[in-house]
């Protein structure tokens, strides 16, 4: 496993950006198979479930290109299989191969469909003590 590549995509791992693709991944179907690009976001700062955004906007590209992954044998030793190891590399492998192809496809004039996913987070116990805060998905709409 390339050790740069690891390294920058753990650094990556913990970003705004990174929170927004789980949370586009996991609010709207038409992402399935698709690499999201985060244009624009903002995280619900005091929240403790970092998947609470007021807004995510992005654009959603085509896979062109397939990631390449190692074999499970490169992550097995003395006969035990590192599962952590390897799906932490097939993660960066992935992350680096949708950058990649949504460069290119950038490069050549493919624009994505673009998308605006509105959240709230609200006290549903209306300010009394012990606050309940829900959060909800609020709109989801296509961009021009």
């Amino acid at each position: 496993m390339d050790e740069k590549l690891l390294a920058m995509y753990l650094e990556h791992a913990s970003t705004e950006d990174a929170m927004a693709i789980l949370f586009v991944k996991k609010n709207m179907q038409q992402s399935a198979k698709k690499w999201v690009d985060i244009i624009d976001c903002e995280q619900y700062t005091l929240s403790d479930d970092k998947l609470h955004f007021r807004f995510v906007e992005f654009g959603l590209y085509k896979r062109t290109i397939k990631p390449k992954y190692p074999s499970k044998s490169n992550f097995t030793h003395n006969g035990k299989f590192d599962e952590r190891r390897y799906y932490t590399a097939v993660r960066a492998i992935t992350w680096e191969t949708a950058n990649r192809d949504i460069y290119q496809q950038k490069g050549k004039g493919i624009i994505g469909e673009k998308y605006r996913i509105t959240g709230v987070r609200y006290n549903k116990n209306r300010g009394k003590y012990p606050a309940k805060w829900v959060y909800e998905i609020k709109s989801t709409k296509k961009l021009d």
